[in-house]
């Protein structure tokens, strides 16, 4: 009885530790309930696990977006994506010419991590470049609002795009701000550099008369100086300058040189150069049917009496052939006080002759502004 009883507890204990060297053989994923061993942070895993060996092995690749849902994702095409840089340039609304100087700035408020700029081009390439991480690291963001803004051009406001690879490349438009641009010349017509430049202003154009009376304040939206310094190619500008009546000032010696009345135009700039020789010049602007400017276009000038013929008469002398810039912009002179007739000659188009009279009392530069119209008996021929 005794001897069946201690076989009986031999027996149980033997089926016990069968089972829990059953169990110990098991593998994790198999435990009741399913239940896994948990890792702490910075601790080695349990049991015969193989630990992470390399970037293989993370749950995200590297150079991958992390998005705030925890979803790893690769834009497609990207090849560096969320890496990349943007670089900008600018040019001129109207030219197409670049703008060397100009700088970026963020156009809003954003969080404490983002730089925000301001961002200054290169002076010797013109290029602003902006790093992926402008975008805002901590928040990504794929597009982002930014301030562009240049001398003599308005700032504006442009959206861009997160850059996806190195160097893409962006050429940003920028318009007119109305503004005041000169070059001041001396005796021997050569640029006057570090010459003191004031300006007055006179009203609104729609108050103007004809005759120039005292200056008046500038209204409260200009903040800017009424001084300027030329630089050392004589040339000035006043810019962001509210619509009106200017007149430009330059100190020469114990007297003042001063402008005829200059008309400021929203999104134009206006010219006010300075021969501090006395003698009279014309400046002529042309601009295409479209209002861009028109360059390489042929200004003649002939003495003539009013009215003016269509077309040049032949034998009739040409005292002045001028090409015009980039700008459309053609200046010619000096000129003697008498009448002008002014003739423009392009391949894109025709103007009308203008009539010009140079009085005793006419001071440095006078101006004209011609827009080209489409050649009608070109369009006959062309058909």
């Amino acid at each position: 009885m005794k001897s069946s009883s201690v076989l009986a507890l031999l027996v149980l204990v033997a089926v016990i530790v069968a089972g829990l060297m059953a169990l110990a053989r098991t593998p994790a994923s198999e435990t009741p309930g399913g239940l896994a061993p948990v890792h702490t942070s910075g601790t080695e895993p349990a049991g015969d696990s193989p630990a992470p060996t390399g970037p293989e092995d993370l749950e995200h690749e590297a150079g991958s977006e992390l998005h705030p849902s925890g979803r790893a994702t690769v834009p497609e095409g990207a090849d560096e994506p969320g890496q990349g840089t943007l670089q900008l340039v600018a040019s001129d609304a109207i030219t197409g010419q670049p703008v060397p100087r100009f700088w970026m700035k963020q156009d809003a408020m954003v969080d404490a991590a983002s730089t925000g700029g301001p961002f200054l081009s290169d002076p010797d390439s013109g290029t602003v470049t902006l790093a992926h991480t402008e975008w805002d690291a901590a928040d990504p963001l794929e597009k982002r609002s930014f301030l562009v803004s240049s001398p003599r051009h308005t700032p504006q406001s442009v959206e861009l795009n997160r850059p996806r690879r190195d160097g893409e490349k962006l050429t940003l438009r920028l318009l007119r701000a109305a503004s005041i641009v000169g070059t001041v010349r001396d005796g021997s017509s050569a640029p006057l550099p570090s010459a003191r430049v004031t300006l007055q202003y006179h009203g609104p154009a729609a108050d103007f008369t004809g005759e120039l009376g005292e200056p008046v304040p500038l209204p409260d939206s200009y903040q800017g100086s009424t001084l300027r310094l030329t630089d050392a190619e004589g040339e000035y500008a006043f810019s962001q300058l509210p619509p009106g009546v200017y007149v430009t000032q330059v100190q020469q010696a114990t007297a003042l040189h001063a402008s005829d009345p200059i008309f400021v135009r929203p999104g134009e700039w206006s010219l006010g150069d300075h021969w501090l020789d006395e003698h009279v010049r014309l400046t002529v602007t042309v601009t295409q049917a479209d209002g861009t400017a028109s360059a390489n276009t042929r200004i003649l000038l002939v003495q003539a009496e009013p009215p003016l013929n269509e077309s040049l008469d032949e034998g009739v002398e040409i005292m002045t052939a001028k090409y015009t810039d980039a700008e459309g912009r053609a200046t010619v002179g000096p000129l003697s006080p008498g009448a002008y007739g002014v003739y423009i000659q392009s391949d894109d188009g025709v103007a009308a002759p203008m009539a010009l009279e140079v009085a005793e009392t006419s001071r440095s530069v006078l101006e004209l502004f011609a827009r080209l119209r489409q050649d009608e008996s070109r369009q006959d021929e062309s058909r």
